[in-house]
C-alpha cells in the first residue's frame, strides 16, 4: 500500500526540447538553463548590460574573449570580475 502512494506522488518533468526527464521541476529548469538556452543578459562589472548569445560552436563568449560551454559558468566569470580588455591608448 505504501509502494502505490510513493509512485502516485513521484511525477517526471520532461524537456520541451529534447527526451530527457526528470525527477523534480528544479532540475528540468537548470537543464534547459545550462545545455538549451540560447542567450544571456548580463550585468558587466562597468555597469553595462549586455546580451550575450550563444555562437555557432554552442559557446557563450564573454567580452574579454574567453568562451563557455554553459551559462552558469560565464555568469560565475563576470561576477567575479571580468575585466573587459581595452585597447592601450598609447600603443602605436
Amino acid at each position: 500500500m505504501e509502494d502505490q502512494t510513493q509512485t502516485q506522488i513521484e511525477k517526471e518533468y520532461g524537456c520541451a526540447y529534447c527526451e530527457l526527464k526528470f525527477d523534480s521541476r528544479g532540475k528540468q529548469n537548470a537543464h534547459v538553463d545550462n545545455i538549451h538556452k540560447q542567450s544571456k543578459t548580463l550585468e558587466y562589472c562597468d555597469g553595462i548590460i549586455r546580451t550575450v548569445v550563444r555562437n555557432t560552436d554552442c559557446c557563450f563568449i564573454c567580452i574579454c574573449g574567453r568562451s563557455y560551454d554553459y551559462v552558469k559558468n560565464l555568469v560565475r566569470h563576470v561576477k567575479s570580475g571580468c575585466k573587459e580588455i581595452k585597447p592601450s591608448l598609447n600603443s602605436k
